[in-house]
């Protein structure tokens, strides 16, 4: 073990040792600003639990924005980003912003790199389809972008859905992990729903892309609240 991990492990020691004390009471305990970084201490203070070991479980991911320039400055004082996230707190409706992508990484929530990975790559697919590159299910697609685009309501309901725009995901993502060559008729389906007419993943991509720019909303919020 190295010198660098050693002040990691006395760091997080003291850390929570701090955040024990002031749990407790203890009068003399040092404020919470001396220890934390300065994301830690504002999370805790936007949070109902007093300690950032439980407040983090409070946070989710509620927003996405991609600069073309890498002149983004995270809370924790980290400058050279582009990729900035916006997160909230599903206790007291709180918010934090902007927050880079390793101090999302910092809460340790499963849930909250997965929402993270899935707005940056969504935001991904909408420049591809700003591009006029033609959408490719194997090529720019994942299951994780499959789900995001059917929870944003990128499905349209239609004929030939039968009205039901859960039938499309489902389609595309039997289509996705399909092994064999699909049916000509399979072909031509994908084609519709990817790319052809203002019922279609591009034309949602690019009216989206026109009215919000490079950033997309988690859509748990865009549903007016938090699961």
């Amino acid at each position: 073990m190295d010198e660098n991990e050693d002040f990691e492990i006395e760091q997080t020691s003291m850390t929570d040792d701090v955040e024990a004390a002031h749990e407790d009471g203890v009068a003399k305990a040092p404020p919470l600003e001396a220890v934390l970084s300065p994301l830690l201490f504002e999370v805790v203070q936007l949070s109902e639990a007093r300690t950032f070991t439980l407040a983090r479980h409070e946070w989710r991911v509620g927003n996405y924005r991609l600069l073309e320039e890498p002149s983004g400055v995270c809370v924790c004082t980290k400058t050279g980003l582009i990729h900035l996230y916006e997160i909230y707190n599903v206790k007291t409706g709180a918010t934090l912003e902007p927050i880079g992508s390793e101090c999302i990484k910092m809460f340790g929530e499963d849930r909250m790199l997965e929402e993270a990975a899935q707005l940056r790559e969504l935001v991904q697919l909408q420049k591809i389809a700003v591009d006029r590159v033609p959408l490719d299910l194997k090529g720019h697609f994942s299951k994780r972008v499959l789900a995001g685009l059917f929870l944003h309501g990128a499905f349209q309901p239609c004929y030939a859905n039968g009205y039901d725009a859960e039938r499309d995901y489902e389609f595309l993502l039997g289509q996705f992990n399909k092994r064999s060559k699909p049916a000509l008729e399979e072909i031509r389906r994908v084609d519709a729903i990817l790319r052809r007419g203002n019922n279609s993943v591009r034309a949602w991509l690019l009216r989206r892309a026109e009215e919000y720019g490079d950033s997309i909303e988690a859509p748990f919020l865009e549903k007016g609240g938090a699961a």
